[in-house]
């Protein structure tokens, strides 16, 4: 079993990635307890309304002058901790040094991608910089490129202009911030900060007109890098109150791709999208997935609003939150977004011709995850996310903290990508994201290519000292030799839930957009197993396809047996009020040969002499343990009926002839819920059970580790606004479908970023077609 040919053990892990279901991490919740009080300063700033601001988030919120119905001498300069708590009467102000000459109302400002200096632009006079870390300010009267000041035009002299930063590029963006001498077409101003270089490029023309819209860069992975977007606005000619002005105001969403430079009017849907304004607020939420809209105001002061609007960038779909109480109602105010809450200064709540304003002095905290205005800002108040880790990702990972420098781990998978099984029921009904639920192998090791490798090929054959593969991979030809071995080859499962057989990302990619086109053509579609898969399939066609018929069969009296009944109770409760045929206790008699994808509606019987009429029939039932080829070297390990590989307490194989084998995931026999969860853990102990006997070979079985089952925990995603959860909580198994607590968890792509980051990549639009 030692390799003569190489100076260093060769570790084979063997797996193939078949989890179905998402666990929750076991403590969702950080402490409740307030944090540590530095003492608040007895500053407080007067109230205004269009003041600059910036934020860092979990750090500070950073507000420069703005409109006051008092004498202000000089333009006032603060920040607000976000890092410590306070009562909204009562904000952690501190006093910051203002060097800045001129108006500081209604400018046009953004912070560097490196969040280090403060860009602002005056309608009357040159950018000013403020270095965050040292507290000065830099005048910037000449730049290389395009004019950056006053010569820019009226548009910006107007003073109703808003920024954003391209954390990608560092270039911020002004929106009609520039205005050609010849032309006085107003344009697209990009201002680089490091390097002092400015440019313009055209605007949408619908928008080169508008002023005193609303301003965002939103990061996600739909865009290519990202996008700067604007909502709503209002004519240069209605900004004043001037009798006779027409009302002006949009509610259009409006996004520039800067790598394309393209503009886009984005599609908006949801029950209720906001209605035009401006003089809002648009902040980035969840790494700019989602944006938030809070305030302003109607034509002319028709309307103050205290709306709260939550756009995800993905799905297009607009979710109204908590409005404000009527007296705190606002607009011309700053909002920043820090650990999950909205935190909103400043403004009016009241609009008229004569120009006198009453400031509102309240300052505002909405918390986005769970949909509701509060009284004090807590950082604690943040969840953790929920993590799940696959159980070959878990082994890579457990290897590059524990594996010791004589041994490598090498995965055999087929697959040239890991496949994030998880968002597949979505997959099979929503296109267009389909790139993201398949992440290259290719940097998992790429930190540390000493600790192992993942190679893409096809076990054939397993002897006593190597793997038998079924094409020849650099470094190793068609076979690899091994000290010790993890058998997870999993589980077969029906398509689409799994998709084995597609061992290239663009076949997967095709497999689900043939599913997608069969259930758009499909009138009538009869689902088989009310499994994970199943479930949550059922409910993704009823939401985005109410029109066609859903029938799930489930075989037995109810859904989720493994897990407490209130699972099944809550499932049974969605699934009523999404529309779907239900039947359970039953089983379809599936014909010889299967079912037709032809789209012929057929009639389809059960055990118990029901029809069912469908056009489209999908199995989301059956779990086909992938033992033979272990079976093939140690017969007796296999259990005769389940067809799973028997195994110790420790994970070993239980033929004594093989200590040095282990299994794991869905083909090891176990009783307990295959879920990633549990793969997971499995896995993790193999490997420290196989460090210790690397560490001493004469080890005694009795001092390896033993495999502790987890409770069995899920998060069921019924579409993209229901979920039913049983999770541990303050160490109580409990299930909800709450949507207070479980809401947090939504993710359009089911969180699919982090199985990049598992292996070492960035889900972006340029990485997610690698």
């Amino acid at each position: 079993m030692i390799s003569s040919r190489q100076p260093l053990f060769e570790f084979l892990t063997l797996f193939i990635l078949l989890v179905l279901l998402l666990p929750i991490d076991g403590a969702p919740f950080t402490s409740h307890q307030s944090p540590s009080r530095r003492s608040i300063s007895s500053y407080t700033p007067y109230t205004t309304t269009y003041p600059a601001s910036v934020y860092i988030d979990g750090k500070a919120f950073y507000i420069l002058g703005g409109f006051s119905n008092v004498t202000i001498e000089r333009p006032q300069l603060f920040k607000i901790d976000l890092s410590i708590s306070w009562a909204t009467t009562q904000p952690a102000y501190t006093q910051l040094k203002d060097e800045l000459d001129s108006s500081a109302g209604a400018m046009a400002n953004a912070l560097t991608a490196d969040q280090q200096t403060w860009f602002l632009l005056p309608g009357d006079g040159f950018p000013q910089l403020y270095n965050i870390n040292t507290g000065t300010w830099n005048l910037v009267t000449t730049s290389r490129g395009d004019p950056v000041g006053p010569a820019t035009g009226s548009l910006l002299q107007a003073g109703a202009l808003s920024a954003a930063t391209d954390p990608n590029s560092s270039i911020i963006y002004v929106p009609n911030g520039y205005t050609s001498p010849g032309t006085g077409v107003p344009s697209l101003l990009g201002y680089a900060v490091e390097s002092n270089t400015a440019s313009h490029t055209k605007m949408h023309p619908d928008l080169a007109l508008l002023a005193a819209f609303s301003v965002a860069w939103a990061q996600n992975s739909m865009d290519n890098g990202g996008s700067l977007y604007v909502f709503g606005g209002a004519t240069m000619a209605s900004l004043s109150v001037d009798e006779g002005a027409k009302p002006s105001c949009r509610n259009t969403l409006y996004s520039y791709d800067p790598v394309a430079d393209l503009w886009s009017v984005q599609p908006q849907q949801g029950e209720t999208v906001p209605s035009a304004r401006r003089d809002g607020c648009l902040v980035p939420f969840q790494n700019g997935a989602k944006l938030v809209l809070f305030g302003g105001m109607s034509d002319q002061g028709a309307a103050i609003l205290g709306d709260v609007y939550i756009f995800d960038t993905v799905s297009k779909i607009w979710t109204r939150g908590q409005d404000v109480v009527t007296s705190d109602v606002r607009y011309g105010h700053a909002c920043a977004v820090s650990k999950d809450m909205l935190i909103v200064w400043g403004g009016s709540n009241l609009y008229n011709a004569q120009q006198t304003r009453p400031f509102t002095s309240a300052t505002l905290v909405y918390d986005l995850r769970r949909g509701r205005w509060r009284l004090t800002h807590s950082p604690n108040l943040a969840f953790k996310p929920p993590i799940s880790i696959p159980l070959a990702i878990s082994s890579i990972l457990t290897a590059k903290s524990i594996m010791p420098s004589t041994h490598r781990v090498i995965v055999i998978e087929k697959h040239s990508h890991f496949h994030y099984m998880f968002a597949f029921p979505r997959a099979t009904v929503i296109s267009g994201w389909e790139n993201e639920l398949f992440v290259p192998y290719t940097k998992a090791f790429a930190d540390c290519p000493e600790k192992g490798q993942v190679i893409q090929a096809l076990a054939t054959k397993i002897t006593k000292t190597h793997v038998e593969l079924d094409r020849s991979v650099e470094g190793f030809g068609t076979q690899v030799e091994y000290e010790y071995l993890i058998y997870g080859t999993g589980a077969r499962h029906p398509e689409p839930g799994n998709l084995n057989d597609h061992d290239t990302k663009e076949g997967a990619i095709q497999r689900l957009k043939e599913t997608q086109v069969k259930i758009q053509k499909a009138k009538k579609i009869l689902l088989i197993g009310g499994g994970a898969v199943g479930l949550e399939l059922a409910v993704e066609i009823r939401e985005h396809y109410p029109d066609k018929e859903v029938t799930l069969v489930h075989s037995r009296d109810r859904y989720m047996p493994s897990y407490k009944l209130a699972m099944h109770d809550k499932s049974v409760s969605v699934l009523k009020e999404f529309g779907v045929n239900q039947i359970l206790g039953d089983r379809v008699i599936i014909p010889d040969g299967g079912f037709k994808d032809d789209f012929e509606m057929i009639k389809v019987s059960t055990k118990n002499g029901k029809e069912i009429e469908s056009d489209l029939q999908i199995l989301c039932t059956g779990m086909t343990p992938q033992s033979d080829l272990l079976g093939a070297l140690s017969p007796s390990s296999i259990n005769p009926t389940s067809r799973l590989v028997k195994i110790k307490p420790t994970l070993q194989i239980t033929d004594d002839a093989f200590p040095n084998i282990f299994a794991a995931g869905d083909v090891a026999d176990l009783d307990v819920v295959k879920t990633g969860g549990a793969a997971w853990g499995q896995a993790d102990t193999c490997m420290r059970n196989i460090c210790k006997m690397i560490a001493n070979p004469k080890v005694e079985s009795s001092a390896l580790g033993t495999y502790s089952p987890m409770a069995p925990q899920i998060f069921l995603y019924y579409g993209t606004s229901q979920a039913i959860v049983q999770m541990k909580l303050f160490g109580f198994l409990i299930v909800t479908g709450w949507n207070f607590l479980v809401k947090r968890f939504f993710s359009y792509n089911i969180h699919a970023a982090r199985g990049w980051t598992w292996l070492g990549s960035t889900l972006s639009k340029e990485t997610a077609d690698l």
